[in-house]
């Protein structure tokens, strides 16, 4: 399942390589890809996203990364 949840602000930054063009991050550990699959589909997830982030947000950027 969901092991962790984070949040956080972007840094300002002058590189070129780093986006700072955001106002607030999540940061979500998941015990598997499976278990993120699972979550992504969830109906509180769904709802959450479409009535809680969406209207708050002007665009949601999703980055789905495997750390070992």
């Amino acid at each position: 399942g969901l092991l962790a949840v984070t949040c956080g602000h972007a840094l300002a930054s002058d590189s070129p390589v780093v986006d700072d063009g955001f106002d607030v991050a999540f940061v979500m550990r998941f015990a598997a890809p499976a278990a993120l699959a699972a979550y992504q589909t969830h109906p509180a997830h769904v709802a959450a996203v479409r009535d809680v982030l969406a209207p708050l947000a002007e665009r949601l950027v999703v980055y789905d990364v495997l750390v070992r």
